[in-house]
């Protein structure tokens, strides 16, 4: 792993990640652990250094190198590490400061295409994310790839498969400025308010049959022009993990809810359209076209679109 930002020295005495430092530095649980790191990099005063891990290097890193993120910019991690020596540290009566000595992480996110229909990976099962794979390189570059996506579309949802990649990882967001394309009476109706960022790994939904159903046009970055009426639950529960492997329960209502069980979809091998009303599917062009006959009515439901 390259670590792809440079930093600047003014002093030998502004980095402790020299040749045979020993180090102390934050476990994965918060807690300090002394490390020996060889060979990592070499300071000198005054020019650019670039820092690189080498492979065997790896997963030390890892659990020396806690990440803390930015939830704005998911894809930027700053490196955290007790800022002296050890036997500095036992010099100074054991007052060990803690201050970020350098950026990294997987260069620019990549936007990628969104796979369409038909593409098989989107239309079979995805597979459980390994717990011990949760924030490897691996997964954190997959999830970062999916949050640069989703923004750029821009959508409100992504899940794995819809980058080619048959894992059960998705990603949610809404947003003032994109609630801001539909009318105050849509978003009403719609039961919309905006949330964070969310990403849920290995996501399990249940639906909630309290607050009834509501069929809404629906679309998809990976049925790309298109529109449908899909019946979906007013209420859910989610739990899964996040993105550093803690467990995540979400209760959602509204159109939060209608993202949750669009994106677990995605994970079960299903798109919108296998449960959209048929009659009322039509490209964006034609969204405010009138209904076809036999066709409900977009709200809440008294009777199930599903029989219709």
């Amino acid at each position: 792993m390259l670590l792809s930002q440079l930093h600047t020295a003014t002093s030998a005495s502004n980095c402790y990640l020299c040749s045979n430092t020993e180090l102390v530095s934050l476990s994965r649980d918060g807690t300090p652990s002394t490390s020996l790191l060889r060979g990592l990099c070499r300071a000198k005063s005054g020019i650019k250094l670039q820092y690189l891990c080498r492979r065997k290097f790896r997963e030390k890193m890892e659990f020396f190198a806690p990440q803390v993120r930015d939830t704005k910019l998911p894809f930027h991690y700053v490196s955290e590490y007790y800022s002296m020596p050890v036997a500095a540290a036992a010099a100074a009566g054991g007052k060990e400061s803690v201050s970020p000595i350098c950026f990294w992480g997987f260069n620019k996110p990549k936007v990628t295409e969104v796979v369409q229909a038909g593409d098989p990976v989107l239309h079979e099962p995805a597979l459980e994310v390994r717990v011990e794979d949760i924030g490897s390189a691996r997964i954190e570059k997959i999830i970062n790839d999916m949050v640069a996506t989703m923004r750029n579309a821009p959508g409100v949802g992504l899940a794995a498969p819809q980058i080619g990649e048959q894992l059960q990882i998705i990603v949610l967001e809404d947003t003032k400025e994109l609630m801001s394309y539909a009318s105050p009476e849509e978003i009403e109706e719609q039961q919309r308010e905006p949330f964070d960022l969310l990403v849920i790994v290995n996501p399990k939904l249940t639906r909630k049959s309290g607050l009834g159903t509501a069929v809404f046009f629906e679309g998809c970055l990976s049925v790309d022009g298109y529109r449908a009426l899909v019946e979906r639950d007013l209420e859910v529960e989610v739990s899964g993990l996040g993105r550093d492997g803690t467990p995540l329960h979400i209760k959602a209502s509204g159109w939060k809810a209608r993202i949750l069980q669009h994106e677990c979809d995605h994970l079960m091998g299903e798109l919108y359209v296998d449960k959209m009303v048929p009659r009322s599917f039509r490209t964006t062009k034609n969204l405010r076209l009138p209904l076809a006959a036999g066709c409900p009515k977009p709200g809440l439901c008294k009777v199930s679109a599903k029989r219709v």
